[in-house]
């Protein structure tokens, strides 16, 4: 078989692209590896998750999680997230998912590395290394077994259709968007911004960006088996984050703004990019529309982040993008490399300070002795009573043959009954007397498990007649409800 020039040139595309993707890999997996444990709290919920929907096909309802509203309905807004994990999940849970969350990082730094060969960006593999290690907080964040880095690639690959004006595509990845994750807006953000751009540089009004994202976008909403619950329950997410505030019950961290400070040193890099890309822009002729749009979209995940913190698994990658097309391609390429060069001390101790943080990984083993225990003494679907929510994914991980009371969000055992929310508040915080037959009459639970930091409940859990404590290690006691 002759070899012809063209072939050849396809096969080392091809090859370029298996070799840069094993590269990201490999990074990211040694930086994964830096604990035996996942990272975070709800990789857990997910990995057991995706194990239980292979075993169901599909899961409507979290009985699991009693007494929330998820127990009656349950609108999953990780969709295929969750069927994508699930070729991770013939084996070892743990080392599996560790491999899933480094394997779709990976997929997310390939989608930038096309991204910028397609936009003739010099370098892009060393580029594409330097922008993901341009903020410990986006390593730390996109090494969790959690969506984060999915939704980046897709919306490298959004960004890249609205760019080549590849409309029927921006249909179909705007759908598979709203199946991934209930963040679609942010796909309508790019629309809008590949319009206004559009208008600005060529007085071209572009409706095809918006239409074909947002028909995409509704179709999936509506062709979708939790219809039209999703919907609600969609309206609902963004109303308890934006809106509702209900005392004793805070959102979490990843929610609240960084102090100006922090925000600089988790961005340390990309924010000295930024830097010196304001510095460039006066000197900037005829700036291209993805440039611009770039830009913007940089600037907006840059506003968000200083809401909230949570868009850091966003925007130093964008900030790079835009970097890199406005200056990456005006500049020589061996500056740029003399550039990327003279960046690899700081992106090493971005690397190190994420490892450092990826080490203090919570250890889910100090509730294995504990859901093990219930998981052979207990009957099936016995309601276990936890004494705090965020137990729930351990718990989960362990043992899903019980039900629990409460995981995953506060917010939806209040949604389902605040009457029933304080009063575990209360039974909880150890403000009420002999518990063990109101968490029977109330809750329906025939067991308790309670960590050692809730000393109060303990301290009435010991003078409870109606309890017997049948189980106990280092960090949990079980209690038995008589």
């Amino acid at each position: 078989m002759v070899i012809n020039g063209n072939m050849k040139a396809r096969l080392l595309n091809k090859f370029s692209f298996f070799f840069a993707f094993l590269v990201f890999l490999s990074i990211f997996l040694f930086l994964q590896f830096q604990s035996p444990w996942l990272i975070g709290f709800d990789g857990y919920f997910h990995i057991k998750f995706s194990y239980l929907l292979r075993e169901h096909g599909f899961i409507d309802k979290l009985p699991w999680l009693r007494y929330t509203i998820y127990n009656d309905y349950f609108r999953d807004h990780h969709l295929l997230f969750h069927y994508l994990l699930i070729p991770f999940t013939f084996g070892n849970l743990m080392t599996l998912g560790k491999i899933a969350a480094s394997v779709f990082m990976a997929f997310a730094g390939i989608c930038l590395y096309i991204l910028l060969r397609s936009s003739n960006v010099p370098y892009p593999a060393f580029v594409t290394i330097i922008s993901f290690l341009s903020s410990s907080a986006l390593l730390f964040r996109l090494e969790m077994l959690r969506i984060q880095s999915l939704s980046l690639a897709f919306l490298l690959i959004i960004f890249l259709l609205h760019y080549k004006k590849r409309y029927k595509l921006i249909l179909i990845f705007s759908m598979l968007f709203v199946y991934l994750y209930d963040a679609f807006p942010l796909v309508i953000m790019i629309s809008l911004v590949f319009m206004f751009s559009e208008f600005v540089l060529e007085k071209k009004l572009n409706y095809r960006y918006l239409l074909y994202s947002s028909a995409g976008i509704l179709t999936a909403l509506i062709v979708n088996p939790y219809f039209p619950n999703n919907i609600t329950s969609f309206f609902f997410n963004i109303y308890r984050t934006l809106f509702l505030k209900v005392e004793g019950i805070k959102l979490g961290s990843e929610w609240y703004p960084y102090s100006s400070w922090a925000l600089i040193e988790n961005m340390l890099l990309a924010s000295a990019v930024f830097f010196l890309l304001v510095l460039f822009l006066p000197f900037v002729r005829n700036i291209s529309r993805e440039e611009f749009s770039a830009l913007i979209i940089a600037i907006l995940f840059l506003i968000l982040t200083m809401k909230s913190r949570r868009f850091v698994e966003y925007s130093p990658v964008f900030i790079m993008l835009s970097a890199s097309l406005i200056i990456g391609r005006r500049i020589n390429g061996k500056i740029l490399l003399l550039s990327i060069i003279a960046l690899i001390p700081v992106a090493l101790f971005n690397y190190y300070s994420a490892a450092r943080e990826i080490k203090n990984a919570p250890n889910p083993e100090i509730y294995e002795g504990s859901a093990l225990w219930l998981k052979g003494n207990t009957r099936e679907k016995e309601i276990v009573f936890n004494a705090d929510w965020d137990d729930f994914p351990f718990l989960f991980f362990y043992n899903h043959k019980n039900y629990y009371i409460v995981g995953l969000d506060p917010m939806y055992m209040y949604k389902y009954d605040p009457e029933l929310y304080r009063l575990y508040q209360r039974i909880t915080k150890g403000k009420v007397l002999v518990p063990g037959r109101i968490i029977k009459e109330k809750f329906k639970a025939s067991y308790i498990f309670v960590d050692r930091k809730h000393k109060k409940f303990i301290k009435q859990l010991k003078m409870d007649i109606n309890v017997k404590k049948v189980y106990q290690d280092g960090w949990g006691i079980i209690y038995k409800i008589r």
